[in-house]
């Protein structure tokens, strides 16, 4: 079926730089002179005053959140980063920073940077960015059937999917344990500018380093970079390319289906069926040894089956097909 959507955006949403200031130098000075909340000696400092509304004023203007953090060591003595939290896009609805623009507009920050005297000499390192695909949909159930393919995916790695909101079923975070690695989710329910719900989606990675494997700048002007860290999640492979999403009632027969096919063994079908249903009530753990249990996930996985939502109809979706349009995001 052809697909409505449309590539209307690409690019970073956020990148987060850091420099080591543990050695003297004179940002650090300037730095201890702002005003902020913290302390540059221990702990953080955030680089921002409250309004007469409550509001926060950032140093750095609205986009941009500069802060530090200070510990001091055994081992190592005082150890002191200075982090920047930048939002290199335009304000409004189309707010991702192509990754072609990305040197002239981190230029243009680094000289406001300077004009305030927080721009520390060496240059900074990024430890995590955020690459993101916009699209818009004619239809917006086709945005719907995105998220819910992506929600009910079989993820490799231990890696899940679950549903977040407000709005409910309006943004889907795939996790590795608690910790959030992308998320899909309606840019219109967001905004909250009337447009139709699932109109227009953002596919967004979150990509995390350690200090120790802090990266270049430079990889941030390269399209192949981006490409690489959103398809990590996103890209072909990362998920079961077909997911089949049943309810307990039409379980039975879907599988019998795939055995007449010859997709699964006879056993292999009374094997699934046991745990869909075990899945389903949440009792796999105290059923299936560790080993067993993860065998079972990953016979599920291949065939891209998952237990449906009690809310939610069933599901039988290519997410290969889903994901096309999204993926061409990052074609040269």
């Amino acid at each position: 079926m052809l697909s409505s959507g449309r590539v209307v955006g690409s690019g970073w949403h956020d990148t987060y730089l850091r420099w080591d200031i543990s050695t003297p130098q004179r940002v650090v000075s300037r730095l201890e002179a702002l005003e902020g909340q913290g302390s540059m000696l221990r702990g953080k400092k955030l680089f921002a005053q409250r309004d007469r509304f409550g509001k926060w004023q950032h140093l750095l203007g609205p986009q941009h959140v500069l802060l530090s953090y200070a510990v001091d060591t055994p081992s190592h003595g005082l150890i002191r980063r200075l982090e920047l939290q930048a939002h290199l896009g335009d304000a409004g609805a189309d707010d991702l920073c192509p990754v072609h623009e990305f040197e002239a507009r981190w230029d243009r920050l680094k000289q406001r940077m300077a004009l305030f005297g927080v721009l520390p000499v060496e240059d900074p390192a990024y430890v995590r960015v955020d690459p993101a695909v916009d699209v818009g949909y004619e239809d917006p159930l086709e945005g719907r059937r995105v998220l819910e393919g992506l929600k009910s995916a079989r993820w490799p790695y231990g890696w899940y999917a679950q549903f977040e909101g407000p709005p409910p079923h309006t943004t889907v975070s795939i996790k590795s344990g608690r910790h959030t690695i992308g998320r899909a989710y309606c840019r219109n329910s967001k905004l909250r500018n009337g447009e139709p719900r699932w109109g227009k989606m953002r596919f967004e990675r979150e990509q995390r380093f350690q200090w120790k494997d802090r990266r270049s700048l430079d990889e941030l002007a390269r399209i192949d970079a981006a490409a690489m860290f959103w398809g990590g999640v996103f890209g072909a492979g990362a998920a079961s390319g077909r997911v089949t999403r049943v309810q307990r009632e039409v379980q039975t027969v879907k599988l019998a289906e795939r055995v007449q096919l010859g997709d699964i063994t006879t056993a292999q079908y009374e094997q699934l069926a046991g745990f869909l249903d075990a899945e389903r009530l949440g009792i796999t753990d105290r059923i299936y040894s560790c080993e067993t249990g993860r065998r079972r996930r990953k016979l599920a996985k291949s065939l891209g089956i998952a237990v449906a939502d009690a809310e939610i109809e069933p599901l039988d979706v290519s997410l290969d097909d889903l994901l096309e349009v999204p993926r061409s995001g990052w074609a040269a």
